[in-house]
């Protein structure tokens, strides 16, 4: 087999595990519309509202399940709990 430019020829996965979430920016004091990527310009006639999502990465404290394994590509749904 030829290798072409670019080609992935193998993934190299550290042994930490963690999960990237995209929270929905909707509940904090900058959720206004002056915080907006396209904030709205009544003249123009912009009223597109952009929701903006804040990526976090959430790192396990100890090894998942492995009944319920984590695997790159995979989609979960996190629940937080704010104290």
């Amino acid at each position: 087999m030829f290798i072409q430019v670019g080609q992935a020829l193998m993934a190299i996965v550290p042994p930490k595990v963690w999960v990237i979430a995209n929270f929905k920016k909707t509940r904090s004091s900058g959720t206004g519309s002056c915080f907006s990527l396209l904030p709205p310009e009544n003249a123009t006639g912009n009223f597109v509202k952009v929701v903006q999502r804040i990526p976090v990465k959430i790192v396990f404290d100890e090894p998942p399940d492995p009944a319920f394994p984590v695997a790159p590509g995979m989609s979960m749904v996190p629940d937080v709990r704010v104290r």
